[in-house]
C-alpha cells in the first residue's frame, strides 16, 4: 500500500532566564512533549491535548538535564465528567560524551485515570480491543506505568555512513499486579533497534536505514496510543520492522517501511495470524 504523509510543526513558547543559555523552560513544546527512541508506546501521529512543561538545565555545555511533567486528555465521551486522561513524568539526559559519541537516556511515569470502566471501542473511539475487557466492553485497568527509553549513538562512522546508533524502549504497567486473567505475564512491552546512515535526512542526497524488533503484551499499556501500523495498532503483538528513507529535497524524504507482525497469544482455534505490510511515503515538511 502507499501514502503520501504531509508532516508539520507548529511553533512553542520558551522561556530562557535573562543572559543565559543554561537552560530554559518550554511551555507545552510543539506535537507530544514526551521522548520516545521509537514509537512503542506513541503513535506519531498521536499529539494528546493537554498541557505540558518541558525544564531543562545545562550544567555544562556536553550535558542537558530535562524534566517534563504533562497532562493529557485521552478521550471525550459525553455525558461522563470524568473523562479518560492521564499524567505524564519524564526525566532525563542528553549527554554529549565526547569525539561524536552521545546518550539520552529518560525513564518516564505514566498514571492515566478513568481508563477502567470506559469502553474505547465503541461510539467511534479508537480503540483496537486488544486490552482486557469485560463483558460489557469496558476496560479493566487504567495501566498505570513505569517506562524508559535509550538511544546512544556515533556521529562520526564513516564518510558515507557517518551516523550510528542502538535504542531501546521498555514499559511495564501495573495490570497484572492487580488482576492475572490468565496465569501468564500479560504487562510488559520492550523495543530494541540500530539505525544507520545520516543523523538527519533533510536534503538531497541523505539517508537512514532502520531496524527495530518489538515486544508489546495485551496489557502492558493502552491500546489507543501505539503506533497504530504496526498488526493494526493492536497490542499482544510482536515482530520486526525495516524503514528506508532517502532525500529528495530540502525536507522532503521518500521513505520505504515494511512490517512483520504476528500475535502473541493466539484466539482459541487459530495457529498463525502474521501481518505483512509495505508502504511508500512521501513526507514534506515546513
Amino acid at each position: 500500500m502507499g501514502h503520501a504523509r504531509i508532516s508539520f510543526a507548529g511553533e512553542g513558547s520558551r522561556v530562557t532566564p535573562h543572559g543565559h543559555d543554561s537552560g530554559g523552560v518550554d511551555l507545552r513544546p510543539a506535537g507530544n512533549p514526551i521522548w520516545g527512541a521509537k514509537d512503542l508506546l506513541w503513535d506519531g501521529d498521536v499529539n494528546p491535548e493537554g498541557a505540558a512543561i518541558k525544564f531543562s538545565y545545562k550544567p555544562i555545555s556536553s550535558t542537558e538535564f530535562f524534566f517534563t511533567p504533562a497532562f493529557f486528555i485521552l478521550e471525550e465521551f459525553g455525558g461522563d465528567t470524568s473523562d479518560p486522561r492521564m499524567w505524564a513524568f519524564q526525566g532525563g539526559v542528553n549527554w554529549k560524551i565526547q569525539d561524536g559519541w552521545y546518550l539520552k537516556f529518560a525513564p518516564s511515569y505514566y498514571a492515566p485515570d478513568s481508563i477502567k470502566g470506559n469502553d474505547f471501542t465503541a461510539g467511534g473511539a479508537w480503540g483496537a480491543g486488544t486490552n482486557s475487557q469485560a463483558a460489557t466492553g469496558a476496560y479493566q485497568f487504567d495501566y498505570r506505568a513505569f517506562a524508559g527509553d535509550i538511544e546512544i549513538g556515533y556521529t562520526k562512522f564513516l564518510d558515507f555512513m557517518p551516523f550510528i546508533a542502538v535504542f531501546g524502549q521498555y514499559v511495564q504497567s501495573d495490570a497484572d499486579a492487580l488482576l492475572n486473567n490468565n496465569g501468564v505475564d500479560d504487562d510488559t512491552g520492550y523495543l530494541y533497534g540500530i539505525k544507520f546512515g545520516h543523523k538527519k535526512v533533510n536534503k538531497f542526497g541523505l539517508w537512514q536505514a532502520k531496524f527495530n524488533y518489538r515486544r508489546l503484551e495485551r496489557d502492558a499499556w493502552p491500546d489507543f496510543l501505539p503506533d497504530s501500523d504496526f498488526y493494526g495498532g493492536n497490542t499482544n503483538a510482536k515482530g520486526w520492522e525495516f524503514e528506508f528513507a532517502f532525500g529528495l529535497h530540502k525536507n522532503v524524504t521518500l521513505g520505504l517501511d515494511y512490517y512483520n507482525t504476528e500475535l502473541i497469544q493466539f484466539p482459541i482455534g487459530t495457529t498463525d495470524r502474521e501481518q505483512d505490510i509495505l508502504q511508500l511515503d512521501l513526507v514534506v515538511k515546513w
